[in-house]
């Protein structure tokens, strides 16, 4: 009589682990398009940036200020010097991908440093649960 509830107790243990990696793998390797808009705040033409994924796999270009990029669900994008332009260099702060996002191209070095810095202090936030 143990061995059958030990066995019973088993097997829906296992049956639960399975179901929550079987879910859990389908959210997240689900794509979903993103729709990213540039807010350009750089002496340079949209069309030198483009976005990227984390760990980059996918990339998109802008047309007229948007970018649209198919993604996986709670994956990270980000914003580059586009490869139309390999001598111009820039890698923006990876966020997290939602149906609607705005990138934002900060050249001017105090702006980029304050983004950087506030991206630190969310990061290693000593408040933080």
């Amino acid at each position: 009589m143990k061995s059958i509830i030990i066995l019973t107790l088993l097997t829906t243990f296992l049956t639960l682990i399975s179901s929550y990696f079987i879910i859990n793998k389908e959210s997240t390797s689900t794509l979903q398009e993103t729709t990213v808009k540039l807010l350009n705040k750089c002496e340079l033409i949209d069309g030198a940036f483009m976005v990227v994924t984390v760990p980059l796999d996918k990339e998109a270009f802008f047309v007229d200020g948007v970018a649209k990029i198919n993604v996986k669900k709670n994956s990270l994008i980000r914003l580059e010097a586009s490869s139309k332009y390999p001598g111009f260099s820039y890698s923006g702060i990876p966020k997290k991908a939602k149906k609607t996002i705005t990138l934002i191209a900060e050249c001017s070095s105090p702006e980029r440093l304050d983004s950087i810095f506030d991206s630190m202090r969310n990061q290693f936030n000593k408040d933080k649960d």
